[in-house]
């Protein structure tokens, strides 16, 4: 009988694009079907990969441009804060960015990633470390066709070599390591860590299930005490990640801006010492009446990342792009520019919230049905080196561009290095694009809540009649609206 034909398992499985975005795919319509409230709270919206190695290669080049460090250069950490299925480590590990001498070091301690959702850690940690693995078979492999060429002077037999090369001993005439520093010796608790058998299976201990916002925040949290209490281990993982200082923050943030109703109970949740830097700053310098929109998750995701890497260190984030020229927006932009000294801002427009010529003009949905906001890739670096100067660079990707078309543009760019971008002087009211005009200054204002004696048209104005519940008190039947507010009435009595 012939034998039975042998599958690849997926550690041999070749490691490519398709693969990331059928997990993207697949689980990003099972999520949204089956967990449609949750996805609505945390904003969950997964990312093309085009835009994942974008970011990463614009990562690894700004980090070599500012610091003369690349991302597999020893020291540096990073942190994918909303990790989802993992797929901005998982391309990080397949871009050949991370050398395959640095690869035990970067996955084993510098390599951080976070995740709320319980499905998605798993899925996220599985994908992480069955690409590690086969990365990490094919850099034995590598060494081994090496040393067959003679060409590192390698001069360990076979017997010997599997031992060396997993315990990451000196394989070199002349105890010459293949691993720099203090990876060369044999008695670093570091070796001793992550040194395995040829072909042995090794967890991806970076990965946290956590809260990335609530990490900072004071104790005595419902969610954080109960992961505390149920996965010990993974609590003294983020003990160990918020020791770390990190370099590099990339990633796409969550994207809920809260429920639409009342009636939804499905409010996202508050954060009462980000939401209180916010307050402070980006909400400061904010000329807007209603500056709700600054507590958006995306924009918490900024705050956080900025106070993050603290004074030195890179962020790269895809995100909604509203806040480019929002009128309440305006604190933020300004804040942005004061904290950092060198920004990226990549217009991917899509904003579906027009309608019409302008709709069109907008293009296709980065993110498909995920998102209708208009879509920014912005590159913030932080060079203590350069802090009298703050840049600001701009390019928008342009008109009546589908979604595939402006993803073969991302992937044509490669990186920040090949695009011709706009540098852009903001104005005094921060406005970065659509400057708006001085002359408008000399004009007489509609109104003025805070100074009653400045000469306005109107004197008198409001919001207008507010129900917040117009569900119930609107209806073209009148018997309909009656019979909605006495069971209103009738049951708010009950509860009181």
């Amino acid at each position: 009988m012939a034998p039975r034909p042998r599958h690849p398992t997926l550690r041999e499985a070749p490691l490519t694009t398709g693969k990331q975005r059928i997990i993207n795919e697949l689980y990003d319509k099972f999520f949204r079907t089956a967990f449609r409230r949750l996805a609505e709270r945390f904003g969950i919206v997964y990312t093309p990969v085009e835009v994942v190695d974008f970011i990463i290669k614009n990562a690894d080049f700004a980090l070599k441009n500012e610091f003369g460090v690349g991302l597999s250069d020893e020291g540096v950490h990073i942190l994918e804060p909303f990790t989802g299925t993992g797929t901005f480590i998982v391309r990080l590990l397949q871009s050949g960015l991370i050398k395959k001498e640095d690869l035990p070091r970067k996955f084993s301690y510098e390599l951080h990633a976070n995740e709320i959702v319980l499905l998605a850690y798993y899925i996220a940690a599985i994908n992480i470390e069955e690409t590690y693995h086969f990365l990490n078979q094919s850099f034995s492999e590598y060494v081994i066709a090496r040393r067959n060429k003679r060409e590192d002077n390698i001069n360990i037999d076979n017997d010997n070599l599997a031992e060396a090369i997993s315990n990451h001993g000196e394989i070199y005439s002349g105890g010459e390591s293949f691993f720099s520093g203090e990876l060369t010796d044999k008695n670093s608790s570091r070796n001793d860590k992550f040194s395995n058998d040829l072909g042995g299976y090794q967890s991806f201990n970076g990965i946290v299930l956590t809260d990335t916002f609530q990490m900072f925040e004071n104790e005595g949290f419902e969610l954080k005490e109960i992961i505390e209490s149920v996965f010990p281990e993974n609590n003294q993982r983020v003990i160990e990640q918020k020791q770390q200082e990190i370099t590099v923050i990339i990633g796409n943030p969550p994207y809920s801006s809260g429920q639409k109703s009342e009636n939804d109970g499905n409010k996202n949740l508050k954060y009462e010492k980000l939401d209180e830097i916010i307050t402070d700053t980006y909400a400061k310098y904010s000329t807007a009446t209603n500056k709700n929109s600054l507590y958006d998750s995306y924009i918490r995701s900024l705050r956080w990342a900025s106070d993050r890497i603290k004074d030195k260190g890179i962020v790269c984030f895809v995100s909604n792009g509203s806040f480019i020229d929002n009128n309440s927006m305006d604190g933020l932009r300004k804040c942005l520019v004061d904290e950092f000294t060198s920004i990226y801002c990549f217009n991917l427009r899509g904003n579906q919230r027009t309608s019409g010529e302008l709709s069109r003009k907008e293009g296709g949905k980065i993110f498909g049905s995920g998102s209708r906001a208009t879509i920014a890739i912005t590159l913030l670096i932080k060079n203590p080196g350069k802090k009298q100067e703050s840049k600001l660079f701009y390019y928008d990707i342009g008109d009546y561009l589908s979604r595939g078309e402006k993803l073969n543009i991302i992937k044509h760019f490669g990186d920040i290095s090949t695009i011709t971008w706009e540098e852009i002087i903001p104005n005094e009211n921060y406005d970065w694009i659509n400057q708006r005009s001085d002359n408008f200054e000399s004009f007489i204002s509609l109104g003025d809540k805070k100074n009653a004696t400045t000469k306005t048209i109107f004197d008198v104005y409001s919001s207008g009649v507010k129900t917040n519940r117009d569900n119930w008190v609107y209806n073209f039947s009148h018997q309909s609206v009656v019979d909605n507010m006495t069971r209103m009435i009738d049951f708010y009595n009950q509860q009181v």
